[in-house]
């Protein structure tokens, strides 16, 4: 139930609050594919607007926080890999496994639908474009909260965002691709008097 409360109420309400800005963007976009020539898909409509939504839902969790972390943070920066990890496991942190396991699969699970609908919406998807679009994002995530006094500033975050960006593309690829398919912007077609 803490799971619930800390993080998937939190995202599921910064997703609300995008849910004008994913409005916008789509309604802009289609203006633009229409003077492009571009169609698009219904399917592909819903994929962006929640993929929006819910980069709009991470910022609200990660940027903004959440009350769990609110109290004031002794140390707020690491850029040593894997130490934060270390420390939940065998350092300050000892004694309390459920809440490094929390942490650790979080961060990876909190990762998971970006970079599932990042593939799933961009036609030239692949594991390195996933990976490092999750890692840019997250390091974005990661350097707006040097502000922020209740927020840690840390690099294994990055690191098991970029793996959770790795595993959705893993589950985009148990999709078959005429599947995929409809969910991407394709060119209009236009058959001229010679071609008949």
């Amino acid at each position: 139930m803490y799971i619930i409360n800390a993080y998937i109420l939190p995202v599921a309400s910064g997703m609300i609050m995008a849910l004008p800005l994913a409005l916008f963007v789509r309604g802009f976009a289609s203006l633009r594919h229409r003077k492009l020539n571009l169609t698009t898909t219904r399917a592909h409509e819903i994929g962006a607007s929640l993929f929006i939504m819910y980069c709009g839902g991470i910022a609200s969790v990660t940027v903004l926080g959440t009350p769990a972390a609110s109290e004031q943070l002794t140390e707020t920066v690491n850029l040593i890999p894997f130490r934060f990890a270390y420390d939940m496991f065998y350092g300050c942190f000892a004694g309390k496994p459920a809440a490094a396991w929390i942490n650790i699969l979080g961060n990876i699970a909190l990762f998971v639908p970006f970079g599932f609908l990042l593939s799933l919406l961009w036609r030239g998807a692949s594991w390195q474009k996933a990976v490092l679009l999750s890692a840019g994002f997250s390091a974005a995530v990661e350097l707006c909260q040097l502000t922020q006094p209740a927020r840690m500033t840390d690099v294994d975050d990055v690191l098991l965002n970029s793996l959770g960006g790795f595993v959705g593309y893993l589950l985009f690829r148990l999709i078959k691709a005429g599947t995929a398919e409809t969910f991407r912007v394709t060119e209009i077609k236009t058959y001229t008097s010679e071609q008949e």
